[in-house]
């Protein structure tokens, strides 16, 4: 992993689908982030999917062109959802979406 500790938000398929509908068919115009609620680095995640999975995960520092994850960015890649916040948008937890992809 190029930066472990870097931060990154995600978003639910199905929510990410409902929230461009809605878009589609609202009067708002500009940018606007959907996305849950909170961010996780790479380390945690690479966490979660141990401590649900019960199995130890292997991780190598070498990274090549061709095997680099679309995830080893050089930093942190978070989004703010307040606009949607804003307009009534409920984002799910990033736990609750986490969970059910990592089962």
């Amino acid at each position: 992993m190029a930066n472990p500790k870097a931060r990154y938000s995600f978003i639910h398929s199905g929510e990410a689908a409902q929230f461009l509908y809605e878009m589609g068919a609202s009067s708002f115009t500009g940018p606007i982030n959907p996305g849950c609620e909170e961010d996780i680095s790479l380390l945690e995640l690479v966490g979660k999917i141990e401590k649900q999975t019960s199995n130890k995960a292997i991780i190598t520092n070498i990274i090549t062109k061709e095997n680099a994850s679309r995830y080893s960015l050089p930093g942190s890649w978070s989004i703010n959802t307040n606009k949607g916040k804003q307009l009534g948008f409920i984002f799910s937890s990033l736990d609750s979406v986490l969970g059910e992809l990592i089962e």
